[in-house]
């Protein structure tokens, strides 16, 4: 089988890898969009018998040509047979990929076929045929925000709109980093957007709800902003849909323990910016192999420790460390500690002794 006849994509991230795929498939099949003669077979299955069919229509698809001779595409779509599961461990199954496999090798002239596939095991004699045999593609999850900014600015490019840099940070923080969530929201703000091409933070902000398990807390960015009416305004948006104000004091403490420590860094020349204003790695590196070892461990993130926290998000925070003193810093853990004490033992309404808390750090 020549390599330009068939593309395998698969990775540990769905809608990474069915993005990829689509991508491959419609530039295979440009300007035969409405022909009957491309195929979308879907490769999910819940057991044996279903990857028998699918072998079938595959099969098939090959050996039905268009009426008119023009190229056809096949995209064998999410499929999940190749997997480390009772399906996929099968011996049938095996047999049955085998047969694909060997469709595959004899791919007619005029006939490209895509095939995704997600989650795989990558350890089989199986998948490593579609590596040796394919145009090959494994896309990883990546769990660092940096390569989440790539994905919008890309999906900013594909639905022709613009986006903040600001807005940027606050949608990927919203989202939890989730390249699916990140786009399917950003397609969402350019729907309601209509005409206009720009994504502003107060749409984000007003638009995208926190998902899963994101951190994220607008009233947080809004305090350590330093913008008293946002972080007011941010207290009424939470409380609308929240009663618990004990995971806002969480979020701050977090965020205010990583301030003090890079401030300490800083001010000690320990670390330092770079030139696009993160923080420089080099620098970084050997701030950490100086002092990683006094703190219990490196492995686990925790605020605790920043050398376990992502370069990049650091830079983000350091930012914040232009404008406020130890002093300062200090003062907010106190405030903070109050705070939640009140919470725990006051009658006083939750919401109410956060506004009192941002007012009086914030007036300072």
């Amino acid at each position: 089988m020549a390599k330009s006849a068939c593309a395998f994509i698969c990775g540990n991230d769905d809608f990474l890898v069915d993005r990829e795929a689509e991508r491959i498939y419609k530039e295979h099949t440009q300007g035969s969009e409405g022909s009957f003669s491309n195929e979308t077979i879907s490769g999910s299955v819940n057991n044996m018998s279903d990857v028998e069919a699918i072998v079938k229509q595959v099969r098939l698809g090959m050996q039905s040509m268009s009426l008119f001779g023009e190229d056809k595409v096949i995209w064998i779509k999410g499929v999940n047979f190749l997997a480390d599961t009772p399906t996929g461990r099968a011996e049938g199954t095996k047999t049955l990929v085998e047969d694909l496999q060997q469709l595959l090798s004899k791919i007619p002239a005029g006939v490209f076929v895509v095939i995704s596939a997600c989650p795989v095991d990558r350890r089989t004699k199986l998948f490593k045929w579609f590596k040796d045999n394919a145009d090959f593609t494994y896309l990883e999850e990546q769990k660092n925000n940096a390569s989440v900014h790539e994905v919008i600015q890309l999906e900013c490019k594909k639905l022709d709109i613009s986006i903040s840099a600001e807005a940027k940070d606050i949608l990927i923080n919203k989202v939890g980093g989730s390249t699916r969530l990140a786009c399917n929201e950003l397609l969402k703000l350019a729907t309601y957007n209509g005409d206009d091409k720009n994504i502003t933070p107060a749409m984000v902000l007003e638009l995208v709800p926190d998902f899963g398990e994101s951190d994220f807390f607008e009233p947080v960015e809004a305090f350590f902003s330093g913008d008293t009416a946002w972080a007011l305004d941010s207290l009424n948006r939470y409380f609308f849909n929240n009663n618990d104000a004990r995971p806002i004091i969480a979020s701050l403490q977090n965020r205010n323990r990583l301030l003090i420590q890079l401030k300490i860094l800083l001010e000690a020349q320990e670390i330092r910016f770079d030139n696009r204003g993160g923080l420089d790695k080099s620098a970084f590196d050997r701030a950490k192999d100086a002092y990683a070892k006094y703190f219990d461990g490196t492995d686990a993130k925790s605020s605790y420790n920043v050398f376990t926290q992502n370069l990049w998000y650091l830079g983000k925070l350091a930012q914040s460390t232009r404008q406020l003193s130890m002093k300062r810093l200090i003062d907010f853990q106190s405030a903070f500690l109050k705070a939640f004490e009140q919470l725990i033992s006051s009658s006083a309404p939750q919401k109410t002794i956060l506004e009192t808390l941002f007012l009086s750090c914030l007036a300072e």
